[in-house]
């Protein structure tokens, strides 16, 4: 017997919730949109910057060709020369100049006041040609102001000789404003641009699951009673039709599990009501008739409920064997001789009812299975085509190999089964009619092929049947 106790669910798992798509979505659009506004914004800042650091070098190099110049063409002084070109560039309103000229030897032969204890010739890197190329400047911070500092040689001997330098200062507070001013505005423009990314990605995700809520207000309306409606999908976004052509797929193997089990249960309650109509009806006679044989009465009560007890061990039996995780008990058996057990055990009843039962062997494959539940749906194969041949037909078993794989077939030479009959017949819905003498006709329960089907299943093997009204039927077990 089959326990029927709910099985343990073990421990509650408790999972954190995940956040909805729509957030999600959000976050996606939103974080997207705020990073490329933020690169963009980063790369015209710096691009500023680069500007600004370009035109100081060109005016870097510009002035130390003006220094060269007029050291080429000195009057008198040359050193007064130097120095009022500083003072020249002030009252142009031009930015403040530094500037030094350095001997061979480091001797500092001219330079503005106060240049050495604000700059000193340390700060300065090495000399560039101002003819050549543009020079590379570099930024210093000096008592919280900005300079921009750069080195060129000189063509001009006539300060410091032929390995003079002149080294050139620009101030850059006037710069430093400005981009504070730019960084400024750029926050203006990015705190409230951020803002809009927020509710732009909000507004996009909206709009990008308005599809799926669709859907699911299509969906949400389906129950039980209405597994034949389909979701309709042609007006919804193309991305969805393979998401709803399944759920329409799943919708139909519902719906045909529904029927099966409506069909599954009217079938049932006509099997056990037969019986008990029969137990009841004998009871009933009994007691309105004081000589009546209880013995038979109570005999035929307990066929009665041998029969109602084989159905119940049937459901159990197809309830444990479908339940996933069943378990099988493998071992390698010649599966001719299992075949031909069989045979042996119905051939009295077989010969009782006029029918021949023969088991053959084509091959005699060895093939790992668990005996008991082979032998069960061995078994349900000649118990049920015992009720299908007349006198003198004849049930045949055959082993052997197809294809690679081990077979046995259970052919009778009875009625057949009507092709409309066949889709459902492994299903437990399938009844067929059965003359229970002394008794009534009744109905058959097709359960004991819904257990052939499990049995197979649970051996990674098939069943098929084959028939035609009127030529019986063949079934066939193929073993994996």
């Amino acid at each position: 017997m089959y326990s029927t106790s709910a099985p343990d669910p073990g421990p509650v798992v408790v999972t954190a919730r995940r956040p909805r798509l729509l957030q999600r979505l959000t976050a996606l659009y939103s974080g997207v949109a705020s990073v490329v506004l933020l690169v963009a914004t980063l790369a015209v800042y710096r691009e500023l910057v680069n500007d600004l650091d370009r035109e100081y070098d060109v005016l870097l190099r510009e002035n130390a060709l003006l220094v060269d110049a007029l050291l080429l063409r000195p009057g008198r002084e040359p050193q007064r020369s130097l120095l009022a070109l500083d003072e020249n560039r002030k009252r142009l309103g031009a930015q403040r100049m530094l500037l030094r000229v350095v001997a061979g030897d480091g001797t500092v032969l001219v330079e503005t006041q106060g240049m050495s204890t604000l700059l000193p010739t340390s700060m300065f890197r090495a000399a560039m040609d101002p003819a050549l190329a543009d020079l590379a400047g570099r930024d210093v911070h000096v008592d919280g102001r900005r300079h921009r500092l750069a080195t060129a040689t000189l063509r001009s001997t006539v300060l410091g000789g032929s390995e003079a330098t002149v080294q050139v200062a620009l101030d850059r507070s006037v710069d430093e404003a400005l981009q504070e001013r730019y960084r400024v505005l750029l926050l203006l423009v990015v705190i409230p641009g951020l803002a809009a990314c927020a509710l732009l990605g909000h507004w996009m995700a909206r709009r990008a699951i308005a599809p799926i809520a669709a859907a699911a207000d299509r969906v949400r309306g389906i129950d039980e009673n209405s597994l034949h409606s389909r979701v309709a999908a042609d007006d919804l976004v193309a991305e969805l039709h393979p998401l709803m052509q399944s759920f329409n797929d799943l919708l139909v193997r519902l719906e045909q599990a529904f029927d099966r089990m409506r069909n599954f249960g009217t079938h049932l309650a006509h099997e056990l009501r037969t019986p008990i109509n029969n137990m009841c009806g004998e009871i009933e006679a009994a007691l309105s008739d004081p000589d009546a044989d209880l013995a038979e009465v109570l005999r035929s009560s307990r066929d009665e409920a041998n029969t109602l007890s084989h159905v119940i061990e049937g459901l159990l039996f197809l309830a444990h064997a479908e339940r996933p995780g069943a378990r099988t008990a493998m071992h390698p058996h010649d599966l001719a001789a299992v075949a031909e057990g069989i045979a042996e055990f119905y051939e009295p009843l077989a010969a009782d009812a006029g029918i021949r039962l023969t088991a053959h062997a084509v091959a005699r494959p060895t093939v790992a299975i668990d005996m008991a539940m082979v032998q069960r749906a061995l078994s349900n194969l000649p118990s049920t085509s015992l009720a299908g041949p007349p006198s003198g037909g004849a049930i045949a078993m055959t082993t052997g190999m197809q294809e690679d794989r081990a077979v046995i077939e259970v052919a009778d030479t009875g009625c057949g089964i009507a092709p409309e009959r066949l889709p459902t017949i492994f299903d437990g819905a399938y009844a067929h009619a059965v003359t229970v003498a002394p008794k009534a006709t009744r109905t058959g329960l097709g359960i004991g092929l819904s257990i052939v089907r499990s049995i197979m299943r649970l051996h990674g093997g098939s069943v098929s049947i084959e028939s035609r009204p009127g030529h019986g039927c063949r079934v066939t077990l193929r073993f994996a």
